[in-house]
């Protein structure tokens, strides 16, 4: 079952990073990627105008268009909530200057603002890569990425019932895909400057 979601998983991603191939070579032609006129102000020093990165505008309309599809779990993610907030409590206590508070927040939290952080960066990261490099060459580091993140996960956490030749026999298979495909593309680029 697992590996039937990661194969359309991959199948999805791969046709969604066909189509902002072609959105961003249609209408983002015209501009340079990564890039944003300067304009001066009075003090004379130089700050960024203008619409924001494509990337980022991507990164905007594809979070802001999935809102309403949370509609369709919104009792879910309320038991959620409700055992989030009922979880085991730590005590933190604060400093400032003239007073010392102290907060209790449920010992999860941490954890949680932790992971949210890193998928924002993550999330931002990709989109970014994806202004710049082929939909292949994204859906290969995503492949790695993913690839690391079970390794890791496997690793550091309960892997006893783990086979662990397939687990590095996939690994394997990864690593040497992707160095396929990098010493595939280096050679082609030389070929075409010849």
């Amino acid at each position: 079952m697992g590996i039937g979601i990661l194969t359309l998983a991959l199948i999805l991603s791969g046709l969604l990073g066909v189509v902002q191939d072609k959105t961003f070579a249609s209408y983002a032609a015209h501009t340079k990627m990564g890039t944003k006129p300067k304009v001066a102000n009075s003090s004379a020093s130089t700050q960024t105008a203008g619409p924001p990165d494509v990337w980022q505008e991507s990164m905007f309309y594809l979070h802001f268009l999935a809102l309403p599809l949370f509609i369709f779990i919104r009792h879910d993610l309320t038991v959620q909530v409700r055992a989030l907030l009922t979880s085991q409590a730590r005590a933190s206590t604060f400093s400032v200057p003239l007073t010392t508070a102290q907060l209790t927040l449920p010992a999860v939290l941490p954890a949680l603002l932790a992971n949210t952080l890193t998928q924002l960066l993550c999330t931002a990261g990709v989109n970014r890569l994806t202004t710049r490099v082929p939909a292949l060459t994204v859906t290969l580091v995503l492949v790695v990425r993913k690839a690391v993140s079970l390794v890791l996960s496997v690793v550091l956490f309960d892997g006893s019932d783990v086979t662990w030749s397939m687990l590095w026999s996939g690994a394997f298979l990864v690593f040497a895909g992707t160095v396929g495909y990098a010493v595939s593309g280096t050679s082609s680029k030389k070929e075409k400057k010849v």
